[in-house]
């Protein structure tokens, strides 16, 4: 139950940096997805179109649980997503305590969180990497955000960037002088 609780609350995070990330016209008007109304014209935007997709998400079961209609957006998508994950996330104990609703809506947030956990800034670990000097400053400034393959100097006058396999090639240099010293 907790675990699904803390995936709803990273839903609103991980679509603020979704929705910061895409440039807003993503993808070409044939690739768009179109709505299923008919009446409406493709998309631009497939990223409005998922985040706007979550936003009605979160409205509907807000409504399931009042036991009403599907309210109207409050403001603008961003906070209408911040205010209906906080919403649910307040009352998703007792949400997930109804036998009817629990199942649905426990796959649902495993299926949203799923779709966004790529952008869930609560998951990004960096790692200090010391196992040699960054070749530009020479400081023990290197650092690396576990799966990327970029590894970056975190001094600000520096800030130079390396190829993840670059760096393990430095790195086993440094080890070689090392054990021959």
């Amino acid at each position: 139950m907790y675990g699904l609780k803390s995936k709803l609350s990273k839903l609103d995070g991980a679509a603020c940096v979704y929705l910061r990330e895409a440039d807003g016209f993503r993808g070409q008007t044939d690739q768009a997805k179109v709505s299923s109304k008919g009446s409406e014209p493709p998309s631009l935007s497939p990223t409005i179109d998922d985040i706007d997709e979550l936003d009605g998400w979160l409205r509907d079961w807000k409504a399931s649980y009042l036991g009403a209609e599907t309210m109207a957006r409050q403001g603008m998508l961003a906070d209408s997503i911040t205010l209906g994950a906080s919403w649910l996330v307040a009352r998703a104990e007792r949400i997930l305590g109804h036998a009817d609703l629990a199942l649905l809506f426990g796959e649902e947030i495993a299926r949203w969180y799923g779709r966004l956990v790529r952008y869930d800034p609560s998951d990004v670990v960096v790692e200090p990497l010391r196992a040699a000097r960054c070749p530009e400053c020479k400081g023990l400034t290197l650092e690396r955000k576990v799966g990327e393959d970029k590894v970056t100097c975190r001094r600000r006058t520096c800030e130079r960037v390396l190829k993840w396999s670059e760096y393990q090639e430095m790195a086993e240099e440094v080890r070689k002088t090392r054990k021959a010293s």
